[in-house]
């Protein structure tokens, strides 16, 4: 398994991507993958907060209108120096991860460095897509 929480403070760039081929099972992954990234304060790009109902109505709408097999995000550096900042409290530089990385998604890449399987913090997650499932599940009574 990967650490997120590694990638973000070892790697200047990289992606991940998530199989659409199962589309409740993407919808899980995407909102586990929101869920972390919110919690940790890791904007989309633009500055917006990985929660925001725009950008991700925005991002599953486009990965519908289109045929692609995998969704592939983006993490990248949003500042220079990988986001060292200087602590006057602790008189220390450190790495600020929320400053450092936003994410997009990119469409044109066929491959991602990472799979959303492979990222350990994603697997303790708890997405609830009981109603999701029920909407779109079999009626065992027809």
């Amino acid at each position: 398994m990967t650490s997120i929480e590694e990638l973000l403070k070892e790697e200047q760039t990289f992606s991940l991507s998530f199989d659409r081929s199962q589309p409740i099972c993407f919808q899980e992954q995407f909102w586990k993958m929101i869920a972390y990234l919110d919690r940790h304060e890791i904007p989309w790009f633009n500055g917006e907060r990985a929660g925001d109902h725009f950008m991700c109505q925005q991002f599953l709408g486009q990965q519908w209108d289109h045929d692609y097999q995998t969704v592939v995000l983006v993490f990248k550096p949003t500042e220079r120096f990988l986001g060292w900042q200087y602590d006057e409290e602790t008189d220390e530089w450190g790495i600020s991860i929320q400053d450092v990385y936003g994410f997009s998604w990119n469409h044109l890449a066929d491959e991602a460095d990472y799979r959303f399987n492979e990222i350990e913090e994603f697997q303790d997650e708890f997405v609830d897509t009981s109603d999701l499932v029920a909407l779109f599940g079999r009626n065992k009574d027809r």
